[in-house]
């Protein structure tokens, strides 16, 4: 069974041991950071989605995302796969539907594949239902098997920390000590209302964002971190100085950048450590999270 690639890089637990990088960028009040999908300004989960986007794991169909839409088996299979770096090995094997008896022919045949040899995916009597909704129990049950987060193996402890939810008994027992180990570690929550609501679908906003949190802790997402400058000099351009030695990159015109989880001007972060995704040497996102 194969394991998820070790990623080299930076992680949000490690950041404070990184190398310091400086970044000149130009204060052009034209270069207008874009939010290339129309359908989540405003959404809970805006930043996060904007940074699977940018990193390539999501991706949206005429500009927009649907972020309130279940998201499929097959999908977050995909979203899975690619975080961890096994997108290549994915499309190699695209038509090899051997793991499961139903999909055969399906678009994401290769991730679900990919997935199942990862032992991120188990199936039913030998199908897999990929374009079934998600829920959140599965949900969360896919991601911690993804990046090995243990779940423990003690049911009392289990039903202790479930305790607190009103619907405790609509978790299956099968994913209650998924569902423990990730409230505990604080990769999920629940509702105000004090529900968790197991079996209801999850949202492609949701998944994005449970799966943003814990990638970038991994160190999964971001190229760079490091002090972030303002200099007037080279309009639309981004100099990253490592150890004196500076290196230039475009400012993608469709770039985003955010303080926390609210969109901003990249002028309101000069002077603050970021940490910057970059695609074919364009800065794509730019996100400032306070110590």
């Amino acid at each position: 069974m194969k394991t998820p690639k070790a990623s080299n890089r930076p992680s949000l637990l490690t950041f404070a041991f990184m190398l310091v990088l400086i970044y000149s960028i130009a204060a052009n009040p034209e270069y207008v950071f874009a939010q290339r999908l129309s359908d989540i300004d405003g959404n809970f989960a805006e930043s996060e989605i904007s940074m699977l986007f940018a990193r390539g794991i999501v991706t949206g169909a005429g500009a927009r995302f649907f972020p309130a839409r279940p998201v499929t088996r097959a999908e977050f299979a995909k979203m899975l796969v690619t975080t961890l770096g096994y997108g290549d090995d994915a499309r190699e094997i695209q038509n090899y539907s051997g793991a499961f008896s139903d999909i055969d022919g399906h678009w994401a045949a290769g991730y679900i594949t990919e997935a199942w040899e990862l032992g991120i995916v188990k199936g039913e009597g030998g199908r897999f239902y990929p374009d079934r909704s998600i829920n959140r129990a599965e949900m969360v049950a896919m991601l911690l098997r993804a990046f090995n987060v243990k779940a423990g193996n003690d049911g009392e402890k289990s039903q202790q920390v479930l305790e607190k939810f009103r619907d405790r008994s609509w978790i299956p027992v099968w994913a209650a000590p998924y569902v423990a180990a990730a409230v505990e570690k604080g990769i999920v929550k629940g509702t105000p209302e004090g529900r968790f609501e197991p079996l209801r679908p999850a949202a492609r906003a949701e998944a994005a964002k449970v799966l943003a949190a814990i990638a970038a802790k991994k160190g999964y997402i971001y190229d760079y971190f490091g002090l972030l400058t303002i200099a007037d000099d080279k309009q639309g351009e981004i100099n990253i100085t490592i150890n004196g030695s500076p290196v230039t990159f475009r400012l993608s015109p469709d770039a985003a950048a955010y303080k926390g989880e609210e969109k901003t001007d990249i002028k309101d972060l000069n002077g603050n450590k970021v940490f910057v995704i970059v695609n074919n040497k364009e800065v794509e996102f730019i996100k400032y999270i306070e110590e």
